[in-house]
């Protein structure tokens, strides 16, 4: 015990140092340990199905930040997961004031916000499938509201998920979450409000920097208002045909001048929409999964990219173009020099899914000739273009079969540079970070997946 101070002395020092991960029994046997510890910048705590240990931490120590994951056994679903609830709880109380970043999930939402008062170093909140304590019978009981004279300084950033079957507090969660917002509107830059109430969305500053939402009927009247918007990221429900109507008139009538637009679930109307208006100033555009309604029974003819040849040309500032789809060789090659002149980086990620193909035959991309094939046309595009173009293919598909059977699954990465030199390219950094949240969402991933260049082509 006398050691101890002097312990904690030298490896307090030395974030680089705590690398590693062991099992606890006891949240008050990890504290202690806590005590010796560099300063936690990083906390990730949530459930872990499959794990035999009770409780998995796990140290990332960099030179400059202290990263911490903790993993518990078990499902909240099983009477809330009492190890859970104390871990979390016993954590915010040691480490609250000191994180810079926090990823929770199934939190109860009372616990959490008592904790996070003290956050006062806060500047990313993650949150994902919270819970709240039953209001019981008493009317005169309010909801749970994020206390308005508490500003926490640094918080710029808030992202909130939940997954479908776990609804039932959406709505007392959104008022909870909506006083949140309120309360730091002056300093968020950042918001991913999931499939959250259309009132959520009234919350939001109007000078936001980045949203990512699940549009519902009647939103985009409620988005006119944030004009100072750079980053928009929507799904649409495929299901429903009148929401995309919305959206469209939403992107001719907006003020904002948005720069990156990311949308899943699109139809060639909309890119229409977005040339005509003011949008037609974006530098970055990410289209997931095109969907035309007249073509809707013939699963093969899902791609919109030969439709989106001719609407590329009225977005003369756009420097990056990422495309995740079922596309043909054919459809790439409709993808011409004229339409994309400023083009400096062109990701292609073809997609096949099984149950699209009507004989049940495996809709991967196997072929040896059609993969160079794309290669070919992608390698086109890039010489084609100015010298800092790069071009990346990604093959996806989750048809099964042995890996052997199945194309490499790295990235191809085509640029003018030396191969040696992709490490430091900002270009090259900007194609990871396209791919990092498409594998992360194929492979089920909670980590990002860090794409590694290995098989680099140089024109």
């Amino acid at each position: 015990m006398l050691a101890t101070p002097r312990l904690g002395d030298l490896t307090r020092t030395h974030r680089s140092l705590w690398r590693g991960q062991d099992s606890f029994k006891s949240v008050e046997a990890f504290v202690a340990l806590l005590r010796v510890a560099p300063s936690v910048d990083i906390l990730k705590i949530s459930c872990n199905v499959s794990s035999i240990d009770p409780v998995r931490v796990h140290f990332l120590g960099l030179s400059t930040s202290l990263e911490l994951v903790v993993k518990v056994r078990g499902h909240w679903r099983n009477s809330r997961n009492s190890l859970l609830v104390e871990w979390t709880d016993s954590l915010l109380r040691k480490l609250g004031p000191q994180l810079r970043q926090l990823d929770v999930e199934e939190p109860g939402l009372e616990q959490l916000f008592d904790r996070l008062v003290d956050a006062r170093c806060l500047e990313t909140l993650h949150v994902k499938n919270w819970w709240m304590k039953e209001k019981g019978p008493d009317p005169r009981r309010e909801d749970l509201c994020w206390p308005q004279a508490v500003v926490l300084p640094c918080l710029n950033s808030v992202s909130l998920a939940i997954n479908k079957g776990d609804e039932s507090f959406l709505p007392r969660g959104s008022c909870a979450f909506g006083s949140l917002l309120r309360a730091h509107s002056g300093q968020l830059r950042s918001l991913k409000l999931g499939r959250h109430p259309n009132e959520l969305v009234d919350a939001c500053p109007r000078d936001l920097h980045s949203l990512e939402v699940v549009m519902q009927l009647g939103m985009a009247s409620k988005l006119q208002r944030i004009t100072g918007l750079k980053e928009l990221r929507i799904v649409q429900p495929n299901s429903i045909s009148a929401l995309y109507d919305e959206v469209e008139n939403l992107f001719r009538t907006w003020p904002a001048i948005l720069e990156r637009l990311e949308i899943r679930y699109w139809r060639h109307e909309t890119m229409q929409a977005v040339v005509a208006g003011r949008l037609s100033n974006l530098q970055h555009l990410v289209l997931k999964w095109y969907r035309d309604w007249k073509e809707w029974e013939n699963p093969l003819s899902l791609s919109g990219v030969r439709q989106l040849n001719a609407t590329l040309t009225g977005l003369p500032r756009l420097r990056s173009l990422v495309l995740f789809d079922n596309l043909s060789l054919e459809e790439l090659r409709a993808i011409s020099h004229d339409a994309i002149p400023t083009l400096e980086l062109l990701v292609v990620v073809p997609f096949r899914r099984q149950h699209y193909v009507r004989d049940h035959r495996c809709g991967g991309l196997e072929n040896a000739d059609e993969v160079e094939g794309l290669l070919a046309v992608l390698q086109g595009l890039v010489r084609g273009g100015p010298s800092s173009r790069h071009g990346v293919l990604q093959l996806l598909s989750d048809c099964p079969g042995p890996e052997s059977s199945r194309p490499a699954g790295g990235p191809r990465l085509l640029s003018r540079h030396p191969a040696r030199e992709a490490d430091y390219c900002k270009l090259c950094a900007e194609a990871a970070d396209s791919l990092r949240p498409i594998l992360a969402s194929h492979y089920s991933t909670c980590t990002p997946t860090v794409p590694d260049w290995k098989y680099v082509q140089v024109l």
